[in-house]
């Protein structure tokens, strides 16, 4: 009875989502919904369009909902049968490096290994694309393979999308680079031939990230001892009014530095217990000195250069100064500003204003129930239901506060890395020249750019862009910074030095 409803309700569905003459689920474009289409679906399963990695293609979501699932299945299966016109749309292929944008590919320069040749296809309204049919070339060598070498064997293939990394010492030739990518959908269309040029030069300077960067979270600083523990006192997040949170505040303070560190190395591809993920970047956040060479940022206070100013580091172009120090009044990260910057944001209070003193809140260490909460083996079964509400009220300040600090900090040291210098390649990377954008991610035409970047100007993010929260996700490096972190991106050799 049910495989009959549902069979029943998808036929009810089917006759509207038919792509211009084509049969329902024709996803081979030979003019009949068949087995062999269903075939194809089953590649698609599960990929969104909110994920462009997946794999997702609108030729298998049925239902246009910008999913391939269940629902789909048993449109096609309703549809099995179904004849129309004989597909004779031909799938797009575009050709990138570094998956950046073409928009911000034009004048791009890559160095002589280890950037990426992104390929990104689709149906555009017709049959699903043959990713078997895939064939690259280019009209010079590629390290030991002479030019015209069929090289899509060495991409690696997704229904929608294939990506190269060129191995590390190919030595590609310093000159400019053409490739050729075809690709057909099972329809036999041949997708229009992309021709993609692209320039290599050596980098001006060296590799930006070739050593690997080492960053000191200095959470004692030198603008006065003690200065984190007071931020967390003016948040509520620990107390020293009475001496049983007095004696509760060193643990706390221990695991919001502990939990900060680790919370600022996804955004370089760093897992959260430290694994290097398998793009990650050459860089190690720590809340331990290593010595010299490393980037020491302090954590704690308020900025002496007016504010309100969450953090300031200088803007090292091509990371010449490996060894640096943002600890003066005017750089550094500033908790004391989040305050000042979000104070009347609705995600911002929902999370603080429970524990800040200055709302009324209760800070930690000052209820009753703290002690008990607050012990690593706290057993929610076993707890009382007000200790478990406040347990979760302590958990979420303490995330909300942890998560700004982790993501202002992985966006200064992106200033410290030499992100964003002003300009197009090859001299700059897309970097605002003035105002309060200056050094900062901007589109080719100047604006801010509408996706949730880290390297975007401060001032354009809220409480829940910043922190994932509101039904925002955490910002991540645009394309072209995250080719930059990994020296995917070259600066021209006539690129002026800082």
């Amino acid at each position: 009875m049910l495989r009959a409803a549902l069979v029943a309700l998808a036929a009810g569905l089917a006759a509207p989502v038919a792509i211009a003459q084509t049969a329902v689920g024709d996803l081979n474009g030979d003019g009949v919904t068949d087995a062999a289409d269903e075939s194809l679906l089953v590649g698609f399963f599960g990929t969104r369009a909110a994920e462009p990695g997946s794999g997702y293609d609108a030729a298998a979501d049925l239902n246009h909902d910008g999913r391939v699932d269940v629902l789909d299945a048993f449109l096609l299966g309703a549809a099995l049968g179904r004849t129309g016109e004989i597909d004779a749309t031909p799938p797009d292929l575009r050709v990138t490096l570094n998956d950046i944008p073409e928009v911000m590919n034009a004048s791009l320069v890559v160095p002589p290994d280890g950037f990426q040749i992104t390929l990104h296809f689709d149906s555009a309204g017709g049959s699903a694309v043959d990713a078997a049919s895939l064939s690259v070339t280019s009209d010079r060598d590629i390290g030991a393979l002479p030019a015209g070498t069929e090289l899509a064997p060495w991409f690696t293939v997704t229904p929608t999308r294939a990506v190269w990394t060129v191995p590390r010492g190919t030595d590609l030739a310093r000159n400019t680079h053409t490739l050729t990518a075809r690709i057909d959908d099972h329809a036999g269309n041949r997708a229009r031939d992309d021709r993609f040029d692209f320039t290599v030069r050596d980098f001006a300077f060296g590799p930006p990230m070739g050593n690997r960067q080492r960053v000191y979270l200095d959470f004692d600083g030198n603008r006065g001892p003690g200065s984190f523990s007071e931020d967390l006192r003016a948040y509520g997040l620990a107390s020293d009014a009475t001496p049983a949170a007095a004696a509760l505040e060193p643990r706390v303070r221990a695991l919001v530095i502990a939990e900060i560190v680790r919370r600022v190395g996804p955004f370089y591809g760093i897992a959260l217990d430290g694994t290097p993920g398998p793009d990650a970047v050459n860089v190690v956040f720590t809340s331990e000195d290593p010595g010299a060479p490393r980037a020491r940022l302090c954590v704690g206070g308020d900025s002496e250069a007016g504010g309100p100013l969450l953090g300031a580091t200088f803007l090292d172009v091509h990371n010449l100064r490996e060894d640096s120090d943002d600890c003066d009044g005017e750089s550094g990260i500033f908790p004391q500003a989040i305050d000042d910057v979000w104070s009347a944001d609705p995600d911002y209070r929902a999370a603080i204003h429970p524990v800040d003193p200055d709302e009324g809140g209760v800070p930690v260490g000052e209820d009753p129930d703290d002690g008990v909460v607050l012990e690593p083996g706290f057993d929610p079964a076993t707890a009382t239901p007000a200790q478990r509400e406040r347990r979760a009220v302590i958990g979420d300040a303490v995330d909300a506060f942890v998560q700004v600090l982790a993501t202002v900090i992985a966006h200064e040291a992106g200033h410290s890395f030499g992100l964003v210098p002003a300009g197009s390649p090859p001299a700059g990377l897309f970097g605002g020249g003035e105002g309060r954008g200056a050094d900062h991610n901007v589109t080719p035409s100047g604006a801010t750019p509408g996706e949730n970047f880290l390297m975007n100007p401060g001032e354009s993010f809220s409480f829940g862009a910043m922190t994932g929260r509101g039904g925002s996700s955490l910002p991540v490096f645009r394309p072209l910074s995250w080719a930059y972190v990994h020296d995917r991106v070259a600066f021209a050799e006539d690129a002026q030095r800082p």
